[in-house]
């Protein structure tokens, strides 16, 4: 079995601990004026120290995220990719285009808009691409981002029907089965762990039972996709070089098993 991937950190923690020095500079500062001081000048003092910690957050954030990328890049490169870490809107809608219905079904509410980059193979451009996309919800302090790094191939002799299998967290597991009706494989473990979608006739014929014993070993997050001509795995939440290395591993070993003739 593969070993488990995991999301990037998302450095929430270094964003509290900034903040809190920046709070606490702002009241250490607003405490050592005499109280005559025009109150105006009281607010500078208290918030500004606030707004600078804000501010070095956001570059640091932006920062390490380019040296996630590049390091990505570096590592995919080597092997056979060929990486667009900035895409214009022409490559990210060509990218998407082939497997369009991953926008419905993973909920990219932004579209091709949203990708953040793409890796196209070098020998087979045509038939594998990965790529992380990413949207915000919400506003002001309550924003969320929501991140997926997916691994799709066009398979032109896939002739199944639309399926989509989901190892969600219990929260999305609510989310998914919300509207629709779950499609029950008869494998109480998998049925258990996974929410199945779509076609019935296509999901039994290819999450054999060898093929849902390998898919009990994938993380929360990870979901595979099924649609004429094309197959994708997508996982919630970016990644570094490291877990992106496991993840296309795990990819590859499930396609292996399928006995599709595709590049991983």
């Amino acid at each position: 079995m593969s070993k488990h991937y995991r999301r990037s950190s998302q450095h929430g923690l270094l964003w509290v601990i900034i903040v809190i020095i920046g709070i606490g500079c702002g009241l250490a500062g607003g405490s050592t004026l005499p109280k005559s001081v025009q109150w105006w000048w009281a607010v500078i003092v208290v918030i500004v120290p606030m707004f600078v910690a804000i501010a070095l957050c956001v570059s640091l954030t932006g920062r390490m995220k380019r040296r996630r990328v590049g390091n990505i890049q570096a590592d995919l490169e080597r092997d056979g990719f060929i990486m667009d870490p900035q895409p214009d809107a022409e490559r990210k809608n060509a990218v998407l285009a082939p497997v369009a219905d991953l926008q419905r079904r993973l909920e990219l509410r932004n579209g091709s808009a949203g990708i953040e980059w793409v890796a196209l193979h070098t020998r087979q451009p045509s038939a594998v691409c990965i790529f992380e996309h990413s949207y915000i919800t919400g506003s002001g302090k309550t924003t969320q981002e929501h991140q997926h790094t997916v691994m799709a191939w066009l398979v032109p002799q896939m002739t199944m029907g639309g399926v989509s299998v989901f190892r969600p967290h219990w929260l999305q597991r609510r989310v998914l089965t919300q509207n629709t009706t779950m499609v029950k494989l008869g494998d109480e473990a998998f049925d258990k762990q996974w929410v199945v979608l779509g076609d019935e006739a296509s999901a039994k014929q290819f999450f054999t039972s060898s093929m849902r014993l390998i898919l009990a070993d994938s993380p929360k997050g990870e979901s595979w996709h099924l649609g004429t001509g094309w197959m994708a795995c997508a996982f919630d939440g970016a990644m570094d070089t490291h877990n992106l290395a496991l993840f296309r591993s795990r990819c590859a070993e499930i396609v292996a098993h399928s006995g599709l003739s595709v590049w991983t």
